[in-house]
């Protein structure tokens, strides 16, 4: 079940909208899980923060989880260590196992700016 908010850009951002979306994605998501998929999707960059990092993404997130008897996918960024990522990440289990790949190759202009040291803006 692929689930898509069609959440505006001026919001997917703005601190004001992070509960509604998260709230929308949730209601979207038990209507999907009633159904019982396999698998349940949500878009890149899901979340309004990250997912690890946030308590109200990774709750919302984790309660959908324990809900759902197959594996979830879902996109949000990540911060670590080694950088900022656009990550995808796959919660089995019911959330006790979680796999993350981070995207290695960024689309200019979308998910950075190019020579933004060099040119700023």
């Amino acid at each position: 079940a692929a689930i898509q908010a069609n959440v505006p850009i001026y919001e997917k951002r703005d601190p004001d909208f992070e509960a509604r979306i998260l709230a929308l994605h949730e209601r979207l998501s038990e209507t999907a899980i009633a159904f019982e998929p396999d698998l349940l999707i949500w878009p890149e960059a899901a979340t309004p923060q990250p997912l690890f990092r946030d308590d109200a993404s990774w709750q919302t997130v984790r309660r959908l989880a324990e809900k759902h008897r197959g594996d979830f996918l879902l996109g949000t960024v990540h911060y670590d260590e080694h950088g900022d990522f656009n990550s995808a990440v796959l919660l089995s289990d019911h959330a006790k196992a979680a796999a993350i790949y981070h995207k290695v190759h960024l689309v200019p202009f979308g998910e950075y700016v190019p020579f933004r040291k060099s040119f700023p803006l």
